[in-house]
């Protein structure tokens, strides 16, 4: 299978794509992940200065700020 692979790989999937774009995309589909899980933990202070260090190594100003904020009120 692996040197099937090296060898007529790229044109397998070509030929597959193009002819049977239906089962393609089953095995694109049958070959991601049934459940991701992703835990992001995320400390605002630190994130703020390293966001200004960037943002100064880079050269760049950093976005301006609106004026005035809008209020929303979500009762």
């Amino acid at each position: 299978m692996s040197a099937i692979w090296e060898t007529r790989g790229i044109e397998v999937l070509e030929k597959c794509a193009t002819e049977q774009p239906g089962t393609f995309l089953k095995v694109c589909a049958s070959l991601m992940p049934q459940d991701v899980r992703l835990d992001v933990s995320v400390d605002a202070t630190s994130f703020v200065m390293k966001f200004r260090q960037a943002v100064e190594l880079l050269g760049n100003e950093p976005p301006a700020l609106p004026r005035r904020m809008k209020v929303i009120d979500a009762r």
